[in-house]
């Protein structure tokens, strides 16, 4: 009998909860004036960053509110508006539907030349953007003192989640400080916007629901348990991880993704990077003796661009090398566009398309 393939979605939202942690007893911490460490202590809590071209950190010395502003500085000297920050919070949207949400913040900046700074919101629905705002018109450029930046947005009914976000583009530094969110004018208190405890019916739910799965601290496929318990038939399995900064939980898919790929029941694993870059990388896996390591740094970004992700990349070309099929890497996301554009140009000059040639160089980055 033929056997029947997976298809392994590894996704850095979370899609499917390996692991899940519930705590009946505490409320979500917005942390808007980011008083709140995040793991790796240079991120607030809850909040994640977005771009490879500029540093953050907790800054206590240009701080409005309470202890600590958000720094946001450039790499390098060089003004690049193609060179996007983000930092991105996700709210549930329940409380605000039918709402008027109005998000607050103050911006500082030095010497950002050639882009800007602001805040904007986005409304989404199963992961969909259904509505968004930016504060365009109040967009923070050169150098200023502490400015308020606003904006507000109506609250769809179909909504299920919120973004907050912060947007720093162009170069040298830009702090954001002092957020606060507003629900029909009236400033929302974070602790008391969500009820302290689950209730009954919402406990019913996810007692019904959760699976629990077993101690998990290996990424060898010989250590792990027999995953078809879990994933029986399915044809797409989907990875996803409470944090995304954290080593165990990268150790541990791993070791699931190893497991698959021994039992030859895994062959195409599709990554939340750029569809470009990831075809690039795929090659390199499916060649011996290609350096993995250097490929990674180049084409693979993000927060899974970490040791652990390294070593099961590495293992894969490995595998492949003696492999009658071998694991194909795809990527399903848009993160540089440098990647894709220069292929489409070459694809357009092979083919000797002058119609498609002078579009994209109207395009030009």
């Amino acid at each position: 009998m033929k056997r029947k393939h997976k298809i392994l979605i590894s996704i850095f939202t979370v899609f499917m909860l390996c692991v899940l942690t519930i705590s009946a007893q505490t409320s979500p911490i917005y942390n808007l004036s980011f008083e709140k460490k995040g793991i790796n202590l240079a991120a607030p809590l809850n909040w994640e960053a977005v771009g490879n071209a500029h540093d953050i950190s907790l800054d206590s010395a240009n701080s409005i509110d309470e202890k600590y502003s958000l720094s946001v500085k450039s790499k390098s000297g060089k003004a690049n508006t193609n060179d996007a920050f983000l930092l991105t919070n996700r709210i549930r949207a329940k409380p605000f539907i039918g709402s008027n949400f109005k998000l607050s913040g103050n911006i500082r900046t030095l010497n950002c030349r050639e882009g800007y700074a602001q805040l904007y919101v986005i409304v989404q629905k199963n992961g969909l953007t259904i509505q968004s705002v930016y504060s365009w018109e109040q967009r923070i450029t050169g150098t200023t003192d502490w400015t308020k930046n606003e904006i507000s947005i109506k609250i769809d009914s179909l909504a299920d989640d919120i973004v907050l976000g912060m947007m720093f583009r162009g170069s040298r530094q830009a702090w954001f400080d002092d957020l606060k969110i507003y629900r029909n004018d009236v400033l929302v208190d974070e602790e008391k916007i969500y009820p302290a405890k689950l209730n009954a019916a919402e406990q019913d739910w996810l007692n019904l629901h959760i699976i629990p799965l077993p101690t998990m601290v290996s990424s060898k496929p010989e250590e792990q348990p027999d995953w078809n318990e879990y994933f029986g038939d399915a044809k797409i399995i989907g990875l996803g991880e409470f944090s995304h900064t954290t080593s165990e939980v990268f150790t541990a898919k791993a070791g699931i993704i190893k497991s698959l790929i021994s039992k030859n029941q895994l062959k195409i694993i599709a990554w939340e990077s750029g569809f470009a870059e990831a075809e690039i990388f795929n090659k390199c896996l499916q060649t011996k003796g290609c350096d993995v390591k250097s490929s990674f740094k180049k084409m693979i970004t993000g927060p899974w661009n970490n040791a652990e992700v390294l070593d099961l990349l590495q293992w894969i070309q490995n595998y492949n090398a003696t492999a009658e099929k071998p694991v194909q890497f795809v990527g399903f996301d848009m993160q540089k566009y440098k990647t894709a554009f220069d292929r489409l140009m070459h694809f357009a000059a092979a083919k000797n398309n002058k119609l498609l040639i002078n579009r994209l160089e109207k395009y030009q980055y």
